[in-house]
């Protein structure tokens, strides 16, 4: 019976639709093309929307508000930020859900989104498929589309900033998805108690710089799906400190709010170590925040230099001088570790004037890109984020470090066999430049491969232990 009733409907629907045709007078070839796509999505078996269920409309206002929130909760609190909201203010988390929050349900074949258009909020996919074309002139991206994974934020910069869109995203089958509007949230939330407004009103500020910094200086400009160096930690680091330490704070708190087993397995964890994180964040050392899998992680952030000469060599640090002038290998680019006071372009600039003690004028940053290694921390028994920023530079015409001045100059010695290695030929009479109690070279990337590998271990050691410092000319 309900086969030949849902039939009957289709066709009727069809017969409406043939006059709706032809009285709004639709060319024959655009005609069929409407109806062969009614026709085909009229025989598809979609998901239940709550469109489909007028019973909902039965339930209390207060029934059906927690029936949204739970909805939305679970496809949201994976984000740090939703997550520690949930976690200190969940009546002003369940408002956001209910006055920001919606599904979508397109089908297959329709655009979510266009190119060139202005965004509403972000979207996350909650089932069927999505797949994003950026624009070309989105600098290393493909152009060919690309599926989009169940549980993807997309558009995630429509939060905190005005947002236009810089590819297209179409579905590829039908397809549910949580739209965020972002102009209704950030008003939602910064208007909350001071922790909470603050939290988020600096979430904003930051990730806004961050999007500005990488769509000038990043290897891949921003598109919808991604916006470089805005992870979750990247952008706590850049907070004020009142801030950061209000994110530690709740952080380990939600640690403690565990289950009992696991509480009673880091039971030692919690006393002196917690304090000491606390003040390490104090200290603007690291950053301790939620992970997206929920862990509480420890943050450390370090600007890096690859500077190039007009020869395409790398300076590279070779050494260290111990307290006693004894050299101590240790072949790196120079880096600084980089504070929650100080961008990474700041850091990079400090970097230049204290321990090379050259004008950052002097040094044309080209791009930037970032390299993400995790280990668990001896001291603290956290998991530790080591963010390393690495700013690819060169060093302007005409300029040279040994010029100026500033740096001291070393020269390996004649006797060339030390610790049981002999110093290749290469190096030789290379000039290694002393500064800060740092011992630098130029080297070219075979050079600088072959000594910073077990390989060339004893190279390095050797021809650091033979140097002597230049004697400047009277």
């Amino acid at each position: 019976v309900e086969t030949i009733l849902s039939q009957r409907e289709r066709s009727k629907q069809l017969a409406a639709l043939q006059r709706y045709l032809r009285d709004n007078r639709i060319s024959s070839a655009l005609g069929f093309q409407v109806k062969r796509q009614i026709l085909e999505r009229l025989q598809q078996r979609r998901r239940l929307t709550t469109h489909d269920l007028p019973c909902l409309a039965l339930l209390s206002t207060a029934l059906h508000n927690k029936l949204h929130v739970e909805m939305c909760s679970h496809l949201v609190i994976p984000h740090p930020l939703f997550r520690i909201l949930s976690f200190q203010d969940h009546r002003g988390f369940a408002q956001a859900c209910l006055s920001c929050m919606r599904f979508l349900y397109p089908r297959s074949g329709d655009d979510v989104f266009s190119s060139g258009t202005p965004a509403i909020g972000a979207y996350v996919l909650v089932r069927g498929g999505l797949s994003y074309a950026p624009e070309p002139y989105v600098a290393g991206a493909s152009t060919s589309p690309s599926d989009v994974p169940i549980g993807t934020w997309v558009c995630a910069g429509a939060l905190w900033c005005h947002w236009m869109h810089v590819g297209t995203a179409k579905a590829g089958q039908d397809s549910q998805i949580l739209e965020i509007d972002g102009e209704l949230l950030s008003k939602e939330l910064v208007a909350r108690h001071k922790g909470v407004g603050d939290f988020v009103a600096s979430y904003g500020k930051v990730f806004h710089s961050r999007l500005l910094s990488a769509t000038a200086g990043a290897t891949k400009r921003p598109d919808d799906l991604h916006v470089p160096f805005t992870d979750f930690g990247d952008v706590v680091r850049e907070m004020p400190p009142s801030v950061r330490v209000w994110v530690a704070s709740v952080s380990l708190h939600m640690l403690r709010g565990e289950s009992a087993a696991a509480w009673s397995v880091r039971t030692t964890f919690f006393g002196n170590i917690e304090a000491q994180l606390i003040e390490e964040v104090r200290n603007a050392k690291s950053v301790i925040a939620i992970n997206e899998a929920g862990d509480v992680e420890r943050v450390v952030a370090v600007a890096v230099l690859e500077l190039q000469d007009d020869y395409g060599r790398t300076l590279v640090q070779l050494g260290k001088l111990s307290p006693n002038g004894a050299a101590e290998p240790d072949c790196a680019l120079p880096g600084m570790k980089m504070d929650g006071h100080s961008t990474f372009e700041e850091t990079l600039a400090k970097l230049l004037s204290t321990r090379l003690g050259t004008p950052p004028e002097h040094v044309d940053l080209l791009h930037s890109v970032e390299e993400v290694t995790h280990k668990r921390s001896d001291n603290f028994g956290v998991s530790t984020k080591y963010l390393r920023r690495i700013g690819r530079a060169k060093l302007r015409a005409n300029l040279s470090l040994e010029t100026r001045g500033t740096l001291g100059t070393m020269t390996c010695s004649e006797s060339l066999e030390t610790f049981g290695a002999r110093v290749s030929e290469c190096f030789r009479g290379r000039e290694v430049f002393c500064a800060c109690e740092r011992l630098y070279a130029w080297l070219d990337a075979k050079e600088f491969d072959r000594l910073r590998g077990s390989a060339g271990a004893g190279q390095l050691k050797a021809w650091v232990s033979a140097m002597h410092m230049q004697t400047p000319a009277a």
